[in-house]
């Protein structure tokens, strides 16, 4: 088997003349010019790809990358994780993709004789990891999916050892990072050294020969995020510390960084490309200079761009009107948007309790408060906030501190709302039933934590979730 990382979360593993790409985003940025490949796969790898198949982990644009898709033949395989919502399998055929797979939860497909491809589905954001084995080698790609518990489990009990492990290593969420005065606010939320200690933790956990710190490496160009560059983890930011707690731990595995264009076969061991991730100003300034007219295109769409008061209001009406009376009640969750277009500044408040949508003054009073660019907001009320969380493009300001709850329920529901959880009835489809079964051990493990943290009232801390056994 050979494997080797080709940008941000994409990874190409090959065995016995069969090749599979994983979340091939190759080309170009995502989320409204905002991310940026860190470092940028080189034009030759890109070319000499012609993958048998493809795999694609979740919807977000980071992993699946539509002009990076549009490179490969139409009739290219293409395996995705079955979710209760269809939509990878509707998006996919909508840019010319028929031959479309949905594998269940748990579930394989041979690729080539002996070597298999199991898909893992985790998380209310649908996201999946993938196990790839020869029977020799097996390799872990769980890029962005944060499971844990019975779930992992499963996994462990499948798999009895992993030779490599590849994981996020950084927040890709809206928070802490988007709220006004972070730095001061959240210092303590989900810091970068939490962000390591839960890609450790989780690679330790399964006893990694190899970790390979994976789907975080990318960087921001776009003039609205390029401030958060500084917020990022390198890969060489994890190595002491994962170092250190694998000797702690008495566990024989290492951490190995794997640039993109490095690659590992079992014939000829590491074949690392050399990048300084210690000293980005030199390569993000490079960047900013190769792709300034592409930039310069995003600035004049977006000052250009027409606030969609009608599609704003529609969407967040369905919004309101679908939201279970039950979940209504929880918080009295008002939020008031700030969506600046040509003609100014428009203010609109999405009041849940009430179910009103309804345009607001600059002067009026708010709790919390969501800045964004009206381009960003018209693409998002065509169903697409699922992906609008990662790409930073916006900020976010709180009234007071305790507004900060209210935030995180708000983004919370926005995700259960788009990603078919609720209303409650959705889940009551033949499909969603059907998927949701397959995966009770997640319920399960949610039941398990609501008893110990809200029933027990015991602490909880998320990189605790991945804790490794000595």
């Amino acid at each position: 088997m050979k494997f080797t990382t080709l940008s941000h979360a994409g990874l190409l593993v090959e065995h016995a003349g069969t090749s599979l790409i994983c979340d091939p985003w190759l080309i170009g940025s995502c989320y409204w010019r905002s991310w940026w490949n860190y470092p940028e796969p080189s034009p030759e790898l890109i070319q000499s790809l012609k993958p048998d198949y493809i795999y694609l982990t979740h919807i977000h644009w980071d992993h699946f990358h539509t002009p990076s898709l549009r490179l490969f033949p139409k009739d290219t395989p293409i395996l995705v994780a079955k979710f209760p919502p269809k939509q990878m399998a509707i998006d996919l055929h909508s840019i010319g993709f028929h031959n479309v797979h949905e594998i269940p939860h748990g579930g394989r497909v041979e690729l080539a004789n002996g070597f298999y491809l199991y898909s893992y589905q985790f998380g209310i954001a649908h996201d999946s990891a993938a196990v790839l084995t020869n029977g020799d080698v097996t390799l872990l790609n769980a890029n962005d999916c944060k499971i844990f518990g019975l779930p992992l489990d499963q996994i462990r009990a499948k798999f009895s050892n992993f030779d490599f492990v590849l994981r996020s290593h950084s927040n890709a969420r809206v928070l802490p990072y988007c709220l006004e005065d972070y730095e001061k606010r959240l210092s303590s939320f989900r810091t970068n050294q939490d962000s390591i200690e839960m890609f450790t933790n989780f690679c330790l956990q399964l006893r990694a020969r190899y970790a390979v710190p994976f789907a975080s490496n990318h960087c921001f160009l776009h003039r609205d995020t390029e401030r958060f560059n500084h917020t990022a983890v390198r890969p060489t930011n994890i190595v002491e510390h994962y170092t250190r707690q694998a000797t702690d731990f008495g566990i024989d595995s290492k951490i190995a960084v794997m640039p993109a264009g490095s690659s590992w076969s079992d014939e000829s061991g590491f074949s690392l490309r050399e990048f300084d991730y210690e000293n980005p100003e030199p390569y993000i300034a490079r960047m900013k200079i190769k792709y300034a007219d592409k930039l310069q295109r995003q600035y004049q769409v977006e000052e250009n761009a027409i606030f969609n008061k009608e599609s704003f209001q529609a969407y967040f009406e369905r919004f309101v009107r679908r939201f279970s009376w039950i979940l209504r009640r929880v918080k009295c969750l008002r939020v008031t948007f700030k969506i600046n277009d040509r003609n100014g500044e428009h203010y609109w408040l999405v009041d849940f309790s009430k179910r009103i949508v309804k345009p607001v003054q600059a002067s009026d009073p708010f709790e919390v408060m969501i800045e964004m660019q009206a381009k960003v907001m018209n693409d998002c009320t065509k169903r697409l906030f699922r992906v609008w969380g990662p790409s930073k493009r916006c900020k976010v300001i709180l009234d007071d501190e305790k507004y900060l709850s209210h935030t995180q329920y708000f983004l919370t529901i926005l995700d259960l709302y788009e990603n078919d959880v609720i209303p409650l009835w959705m889940n009551l489809k033949p499909r969603s039933v059907w998927v949701r079964m397959r995966r009770w051990r997640e319920i399960v493990e949610a039941l398990r934590l609501v008893f110990q943290h809200k029933v027990l009232g015991k602490p909880f801390k998320v990189v605790d979730l991945y804790l490794p056994s000595q």
